[in-house]
């Protein structure tokens, strides 16, 4: 009886000297999930589009719509923001690459296309992307 009145006296001690303060609730990681608009810009001019991109533990499913397809493209994104995207469509391979902003609001980067139709396939040039999350 005596170990076990010691023993509830000291649980007492130790609960009564733990912080009664709360843990701090912690903000979620930023994420890329969501719906974007994006420009890209090379020497003939602009287009626009959107993405559809959802993101779970870094590894992002994205489908980019563009003016003549919707191509399905798959990548990361790192804590420290940096992206790649990479899909195909037919006789052409996709590439994004960049960096998100720490509140994984807006993205820089560039928009990578080679022609697949040969071969060996030919790297035909990029644009200079930018995105925001809607």
């Amino acid at each position: 009886m005596k170990r076990l009145v010691w023993s509830l006296s000291l649980c007492a001690i130790l609960l009564s000297a733990c912080s009664k303060e709360k843990n701090p609730v912690s903000s979620p990681a930023p994420t890329m999930s969501g719906k974007w608009d994006y420009t890209i810009t090379g020497q003939s001019g602009s287009l626009t589009g959107t993405m559809d991109v959802t993101e779970d533990k870094g590894t992002l499913n994205a489908t980019v719509t563009l003016q003549t397809a919707t191509v399905v493209m798959t990548g990361t994104c790192t804590s420290a923001g940096g992206v790649t995207l990479a899909g195909t469509e037919p006789g052409y391979r996709h590439l994004i690459t960049g960096t998100a902003s720490s509140d994984r609001k807006t993205f820089t980067g560039k928009w990578e296309l080679w022609d697949t139709s040969q071969s060996p396939e030919s790297y035909m040039g990029y644009l200079t992307m930018t995105a925001t999350r809607r």
